[in-house]
């Protein structure tokens, strides 16, 4: 079975799933960003189930908060939100802003290089440890 479609962006409104004889399926429209589709499935329990989704994220954008699916832990998505707390802040940095993204993504190089005790040693480092125990 393929991957069904998802709707991101603000969910403006969903109407109730109903089935069409004709087409012998369930389906309910999907308003988001301005724009309508149409969600289908053979299933009753599986449209239900989609339609819930659809009204749970419509009732949290009318609240400002934006849901989405992230294949990052509970716990990962703590840290970012830590981490974006407290740029926000201090203030230097938009978050919303290239400038940032770019911030913080030479932030994490930065210290990928120059604070990671599990990285294995270089080559050059291992021939330097194996010469000097030989002197």
């Amino acid at each position: 079975m393929g991957r069904r479609k998802t709707y991101d962006g603000v969910i403006e409104r969903v109407t109730e799933p109903a089935f069409s004889k004709k087409y012998n399926w369930w389906s309910f429209s999907v308003k988001h960003d301005g724009k309508w589709n149409s969600v289908t499935s053979r299933d009753k329990q599986s449209a239900q189930t989609q339609y819930q989704i659809y009204v749970r994220r419509s009732k949290a954008n009318e609240c400002g908060i934006n849901l989405v699916s992230t294949p990052l832990t509970e716990q990962q998505l703590q840290m970012a939100q830590l981490a974006f707390n407290r740029l926000d802040t201090v203030g230097h940095l938009k978050i919303d802003d290239d400038k940032t993204a770019k911030v913080l993504i030479e932030s994490v190089d930065f210290f990928i290089k120059n604070y990671t005790d599990y990285a294995a040693p270089t080559v050059n480092e291992c021939v330097g440890v194996w010469d000097s125990s030989f002197q």
